[in-house]
C-alpha cells in the first residue's frame, strides 16, 4: 500500500525545467501530476489542478509509466497515439524513435513501421520488455512534440543496462528541451543530471536541491549515491554490466 505524501507545500516545480523523484514515496508525486489526486491540492502555474478540465490537462502531459500499455497497434500507430493526425506526423515519429534508441527495433521487424506489436497478426511481431520501453519512451517523446508541455518519464531506463541508460538520457534531454520534465528513477546515474532533485523519505520531502548540493550535506542523498556507485564499480570490475546480471 502506497503511503500518502504530505507537508509538500514546497514541492513546486518551475517550467523548462528537469526535476527528479527519488524515493519509496515517489509516484505519490507523478501519479497526481497527471491527475490522479486524494487530497490536498496541486498547482499548475498557480492556477489548482481541480478546476483544471482533465481532458485538457492530460493533453498538456507526455507520459510513461514504468507499467506502460503495451498495444496491439502497429509501431506507427503505437507511438503516435498522441497526435495520429498530425501532419508531420511520420516525420516526428522517426526523430522520437531516434531519441529513444528504437529505430534499429523498428527497421529490424518484418513488416517496418507497419508491424503490428503482437503475435497472432498477419504483420505481427513480439518485442521484448527492453524494446517496449524504447517505443514507450518514444511514444511520450512524439506526445510531447506535439502538443506536450509536461514529460512524466517514471522509471524510464529501469530495463537498460547502466552504460545504454546514459547515452538514452542525453538524447532524451535533447529531445525534450522546452519542456519540463519529471523523472522518476531510483538511479542515481539518471537522478544526478536533474535540475532539481526531491528526496521523499517517510512521507515527506527530506530533501530538495540540485545533485552537489545535497552531496555537499552529506546526508540521505549523498550516503545512498555513494553506496549506488560503489556498487556498480565493484560489479564492473567483475564483468557484471547488465540489469539482468545484476539481478542474478
Amino acid at each position: 500500500m502506497t503511503r500518502r505524501l504530505r507537508d509538500c507545500s514546497a514541492c513546486s516545480l518551475r517550467v523548462n525545467t528537469l526535476p527528479s523523484l527519488h524515493g519509496p514515496q515517489r509516484n505519490s508525486i507523478d501519479r497526481p501530476s497527471v491527475g490522479q489526486i486524494g487530497c490536498g491540492r496541486i498547482l499548475i502555474d498557480g492556477v489548482d489542478l481541480a478546476t483544471l478540465d482533465p481532458q485538457a490537462w492530460r493533453r498538456r502531459l507526455a507520459v510513461i509509466f514504468q507499467e506502460f500499455t503495451r498495444f496491439e497497434l502497429s509501431v506507427l500507430e503505437n507511438i503516435t497515439l498522441a497526435g495520429p493526425d498530425h501532419p508531420d506526423r511520420l516525420e516526428l515519429a522517426r526523430s522520437a524513435a531516434e531519441a529513444a534508441d528504437a529505430t534499429d527495433i523498428i527497421e529490424n521487424l518484418p513488416f517496418g513501421w507497419d508491424t503490428v506489436l503482437a503475435r497472432g497478426f498477419t504483420k505481427g511481431a513480439e518485442l521484448s520488455g527492453g524494446q517496449w520501453q524504447r517505443v514507450a519512451l518514444a511514444r511520450a517523446l512524439y506526445g510531447a512534440k506535439v502538443g506536450g508541455q509536461v514529460l512524466v518519464l517514471d522509471e524510464p531506463t529501469a530495463s537498460l543496462d547502466v552504460h545504454a541508460e546514459v547515452a538514452l538520457f542525453d538524447q532524451l534531454l535533447e529531445h525534450a528541451s522546452g519542456c519540463t520534465a519529471m523523472v522518476v528513477s531510483h538511479r542515481y546515474s539518471t537522478v544526478r543530471r536533474a535540475d532539481r532533485i526531491i528526496v521523499l523519505a517517510d512521507g515527506r520531502v527530506a530533501e530538495d536541491g540540485a545533485h552537489d548540493e545535497l552531496m555537499t550535506q552529506g546526508g540521505h542523498y549523498a550516503s545512498l549515491y555513494e553506496l549506488q556507485a560503489r556498487r556498480f564499480r565493484d560489479d564492473r570490475n567483475q564483468g557484471l554490466t547488465t540489469v539482468e546480471e545484476r539481478e542474478a
